[in-house]
């Protein structure tokens, strides 16, 4: 654009101009002392003094001030003051003739003017398609009728830092831009010219830690205007002709040089693992007491990693057990609070560095077991699921039956694949109130199954039994459980008195019988100490020791069950098969007792003679 066309293009710019700085003298006044605070996010307090400075512009109407942290920081602070009656100002890095815009005001909505002084990239550093709001950490701190202020900060690269170690110096070259607004920036196309071709620009170098900048009780005294106070820092400039007059510009100022700085979000980097559960194995937890985590793979190369802050939650409420707790340096924590088994959680850390910019990584979902038993699990004395045995006969061997265990509680659950291994199971015998591995210690099974038989064992009548089931789970712990515990019985019920009476309410034995009496037997004194009675039978037979146990080998009547009964009346004699071969002969009456477990003691009455009648 030429001088000669310079008043067709003011009239368009002034309209333009105009509209926009109505819709920013619109907003709510703020004086100069009481500026429109955005909301920041920083550590430092960007509004506060920084350490050096410098000023430039006829009308000193620009300001430039910095603080350079070295090690272990690194990083470099940096707040630029402009005059928005000047125009549309931006402050970025420059890189050969490459330049981006980290914080613009009001730039950033205009398609062109971000186009204009932004040849790096046409998206915003945090991602974004302008326009948008200015970006973190680049920001506006405030902004009025008449300035605005940018604040940036930013990580030394490993160049700057190796520079000032070796030079004990860190120059910064600066660009400061000026342009008309050309009518091209408001069509479809945008001036993309070279620096030489905008009406008005300097170059100048600074050393940020040269003296000569530094601030006297935050009193910024260097002004570059000033020939004498140059110094020989200006490189170049068509600096400033009669910029008093021209107030609708497009103002950048770009930083680069041999101090170079990180310009992206210069956020930790990451590359490693987020992990939750018992020893951070990353998919299962078997506490209900603690929440676990542990990371690792966060750094950052100005400075290193200041802390870390924790979140433990669920999904649906990613801080329900703890919200950002501060873990300073570590890289694992174990925190104490109430959960439930069959619950699920998960892990947020949160890595910051010097200059206050964080990367947040969240781990995958981490099932809760069941704090050391398992969830649903039960074991059952005896070989049939679900029906527990209290009792047994026999000493030599022990059977229990299992349900209820989930896959996590017995396998290995692989981190990346979520596929389980089997870990088999482990079984031991105990004595109730002496401990579990009391009889035998605890013995591997490779497979999992849901019932064994120990088998080789010697265990002792009146004593009571269990056995422990355990299995490593997907935590690396193992889940446990025994059973109720079963009665070793192999001693019979103790005997009574067994008696052919007349009736029901007679004690009295009667000695006789004719083959038309009814059989009427009653006895009592019958016990069991261990297992408990189940109950009675009884036969009848012609000899004092019954010829058979059960059934009717040998037998008159043959065994019979009458539960817990403990009288029967029964046939009359000349009902039974071979009843009349009985007369003038004896005739004896058997109760048998028998105990939970199938030990019995048989009891027989006295003799009766069949006689006739």
């Amino acid at each position: 654009m030429t001088r000669a066309t310079l008043p067709y293009y003011m009239a368009t710019v002034l309209v333009i101009g105009a509209l926009l700085l109505t819709t920013i003298m619109c907003t709510p006044a703020h004086a100069d002392s009481n500026p429109l605070t955005r909301s920041q996010t920083f550590v430092l307090n960007p509004l506060v003094p920084l350490t050096h400075c410098v000023t430039f512009g006829v009308e000193n109407e620009f300001r430039l001030e910095w603080k350079l942290s070295l090690a272990p920081k690194w990083t470099l602070e940096l707040r630029y003051t402009a005059n928005l009656q000047k125009g549309y100002s931006s402050l970025g890095f420059q890189n050969g003739t490459n330049r981006q815009i980290i914080t613009g005001y009001p730039v950033e909505y205009i398609h062109c003017s971000r186009q204009l002084f932004d040849t790096f990239s046409p998206y915003d550093v945090d991602g974004n398609v302008y326009p948008n709001f200015p970006e973190v950490p680049g920001k506006i701190t405030s902004a009025n009728t008449s300035h605005v202020v940018h604040y940036i900060m930013r990580n030394l690269t490993v160049t700057s830092r190796e520079f000032l170690d070796d030079k004990k110096d860190a120059p910064l070259n600066v660009t400061l831009l000026w342009s008309f607004m050309q009518e091209s920036l408001f069509e479809s196309g945008c001036y993309m010219g070279d620096l030489q071709e905008l009406s008005e620009y300097a170059t100048f170098q600074l050393s940020l830690v040269d003296d000569y900048y530094k601030m006297a009780d935050g009193i910024c005294l260097p002004r570059l205007s000033d020939p004498e106070a140059q110094n020989g820092k200006i490189l170049s400039s068509k600096l400033l002709i009669n910029e008093v007059n021209q107030n609708l510009r497009v103002a950048g100022l770009f930083l680069g040089g041999s101090l170079l700085v990180d310009a992206g979000l210069s956020t930790p980097s990451y590359n490693g693992y987020v992990l939750g559960g018992n020893n951070g194995n990353g998919v299962c937890s078997d506490s209900l007491s603690t929440v676990y985590a542990r990371w690792g793979g966060f750094s950052d190369s100005n400075g290193g990693i200041v802390k870390y802050l924790v979140t433990i939650g669920t999904v649906e409420k990613p801080s329900l057990y703890y919200e950002r707790y501060d873990a300073g340096t570590n890289v694992a924590v174990a925190l104490p609070t109430t959960i439930k088994g069959n619950a699920t959680y998960r892990v947020a850390v949160t890595a910051y560095n010097f200059a206050g910019l964080s990367t947040t990584v969240t781990s995958k979902i981490v099932s809760v077991l069941g704090g050391g038993v398992p969830l649903f699990g039960y074991v059952y004395d005896g070989v049939t699921k679900g029906v527990q045995t209290s009792n047994q006969q026999g000493s030599t061997s022990l059977s229990a039956s299992w349900t209820g265990w989930i896959t996590e509680e017995h396998t290995t659950k692989n981190y990346n694949t979520f596929q389980y291994s089997e870990n088999g199971f482990q079984y031991a015998v105990g004595e109730v109130g002496v401990s579990t591995t009391s009889v035998q210690g605890w013995t591997t099974s490779p497979t999992w199954a849901t019932s064994v038989t120990v088998t080789g064992l010697s265990l002792v009548t009146g004593r009571k039994y269990t056995i422990s089931i355990r299995a490593q789970n997907c935590a690396g712990l193992y889940t446990q459980k025994s059973s109720t515990g079963v009665l070793i019985d192999n001693q019979p019920p103790v005997g009574g008195y067994v008696r052919f009476t007349n009736s029901s309410k007679s004690a009295f034995h009667r000695s006789t019988m004719t083959l038309n009496d009814k059989i009427n037997l009653r006895w009592w004194g019958f016990a069991d100490y261990l297992s408990g009675l189940l109950g009675y039978e009884w036969a009848a037979s012609e000899f004092a020791a019954p010829p058979s146990t059960s059934g009717s080998t040998g037998m008159l009547v043959a065994w019979t069950s009458v539960g817990m009964s403990t009288q029967i009346t029964g046939p009359v004699l000349n009902t039974v098969p071979g009843s009349a071969s009985l007369l003038n002969s004896n005739i004896y009456f058997h109760v048998k007792a028998i105990d939970k477990v199938g030990n019995f003691f048989i009891k027989t009455s006295n003799a009766t003679m069949v006689v006739p009648q």
